[in-house]
């Protein structure tokens, strides 16, 4: 079965399509294929694809410094931001243990204090 022709009007073969489509059913397509697909590959190296709008920059399909983020955010910060969590956690629990609950002064007045007004309340 032939494939569809695309929206863009231009026809590029895929990569990912079998050269024998009955070599799916017992697995060897699988083995011929590479692991990492030169399509990632290329895609990462920030080429200036073809587009049809005057903002070249929207031309390439990944950007380095989003890959460069999502090393950083899975490595480092997810790591030590996890750490940082846990100990203001148990830096909270190990103040209140040592210090307990915040006392007053005196004892409660009774009077309550009007602080925003019911058009602020709504707003918020």
């Amino acid at each position: 079965m032939a494939p569809l022709p695309s929206p863009s009007g231009v026809d590029v073969p895929p990569l990912s399509a079998p050269a024998n489509p009955n070599a799916l059913a017992n697995g060897t397509q699988a083995q011929a294929q590479p692991a990492n697909p030169s399509i990632f590959t290329t895609a990462n190296s920030d080429p200036y694809n073809y587009v049809s709008i005057p903002d070249k920059e929207a031309s390439v399909l990944i950007q380095r410094s989003g890959q460069e983020w999502r090393v950083i955010r899975n490595g480092v910060i997810t790591v030590y931001g996890g750490w940082l969590l846990a100990i203001a956690f148990f830096g909270i629990i190990a103040m209140y243990t040592i210090k307990g609950s915040i006392k007053l002064h005196e004892p409660l007045s009774g009077v309550k204090i009007k602080r925003f007004s019911a058009f602020d309340r709504l707003v918020h």
